[in-house]
């Protein structure tokens, strides 16, 4: 579903142009979110993500790109296909490779060699982490990232 995809380039060059027709949202918990959040996010709970209480964000505005990230892309893939069961179709997007990511190589010190990441190359990509004749993880200095396996069913939007 690379239609519903904001790559972390796209997250950049919006910084850069301080573009106002994104609506980030963190699905992260209350708790996640006060310790530190993307600039400008709205904080949505993901459990929270149909009710009422937030609805003037979740139906506001087809014109604007609303961009939901979480700890990881599975989380937020859900949050989508949960706001598509519900019938909310309008302009949503998952940012790609989550919190931490877009934290760390976006806004503490923009990496334009992980603009383009996404969780689903490191699940295909491990014999790129493995040095030759290891059979252990590689310990790697990029930054830790929890890789839940999808629960929802995933493919063509």
């Amino acid at each position: 579903s690379n239609e519903h995809s904001f790559s972390l380039a796209e997250y950049y060059e919006a910084l850069q142009l301080k573009e106002t027709d994104i609506l980030l949202i963190d699905i992260r918990t209350p708790e996640e979110y006060e310790k530190n959040h993307l600039p400008n996010a709205t904080n949505i709970p993901l459990h929270e993500i149909t009710s009422d209480a937030y609805a003037e964000y979740i139906n506001n505005n087809p014109r604007l790109t609303k961009v939901i990230y979480g700890k990881n892309e599975v989380d937020a893939i859900n949050a989508l296909s949960i706001l598509f069961t519900n019938g909310f179709t309008n302009s949503f997007k998952y940012l790609k490779g989550g919190f931490a990511l877009a934290n760390q190589y976006v806004i503490q010190k923009p990496t334009p060699s992980f603009f383009f990441y996404s969780d689903e190359q490191v699940k295909f990509n491990y014999s790129k982490l493995m040095p030759a004749g290891s059979a252990q993880k590689a310990k790697t200095n990029a930054v830790d990232v929890e890789i839940e396996e999808p629960t929802a069913p995933r493919g063509g939007c």
